[in-house]
């Protein structure tokens, strides 16, 4: 709804053809009086719109990054039980006394083929988080809601946000897992 709409509504209460006299003598009074602050007191305004804007900015970036871990985490908790039992295996494996262990080389290919196959569940699943699912309508990925958020115009800025933000998340997680992997028997020689 444009200001001329507002406006007219507000000023024709009853919805008549009527202008509301009062209404609009209110309003013009309001203006007027709102001018004479911003007059008087502009100093004191553009010191308080510099904090303002920058809590505005912090709290554009905390939805931004809110959403690239919301995404980043039901990922992960949608492969969690496949990364667990890989892990555990791998882990109980390692376990066993080194004279009845075999099957080395068989758990390296089990370890690849099974976080090959959890890596492309999880990128495909943080992909439809991100960017939507296409069988699913009702569900909208995060970048379309935050471009329907700027009236469907792509925000390169909160893209390159929400892109850092992912990768952060995808750094720190990697840093958990890695050393997990790494200190398995079959890694050690």
């Amino acid at each position: 709804m444009n200001i001329y709409k507002k406006l007219n509504s507000i000023l024709r209460r009853d919805n008549s053809d009527r202008i509301n006299w009062f209404y609009f003598f209110v309003l013009i009074i309001l203006v007027v009086l709102l001018s004479f602050l911003i007059l008087q007191y502009k100093d004191f305004i553009s010191a308080l719109m510099t904090p303002i804007l920058i809590v505005a900015f912090l709290i554009l970036i905390g939805i931004v990054g809110f959403l690239a871990a919301l995404a980043v985490v039901r990922s992960l908790f949608l492969v969690g039980a496949s990364l667990s039992l890989i892990i555990f295996l791998a882990q109980s494996y390692c376990n066993v006394p080194t004279s009845a262990r075999i099957a080395d080389s068989q758990l390296h290919s089990v370890l690849g083929l099974g976080l090959f196959y959890i890596l492309f569940i999880f990128a495909r699943s943080l992909y439809q988080e991100a960017f939507g699912d296409k069988e699913d309508k009702k569900f909208k990925g995060h970048v379309v809601i935050l471009r329907e958020a700027n009236n469907n115009k792509k925000s390169w800025f909160l893209l390159f946000l929400y892109a850092l933000f992912v990768s952060l998340f995808l750094i720190e997680l990697y840093q958990i897992i890695s050393p997990i992997i790494s200190n398995l028997c079959v890694y050690q020689k």
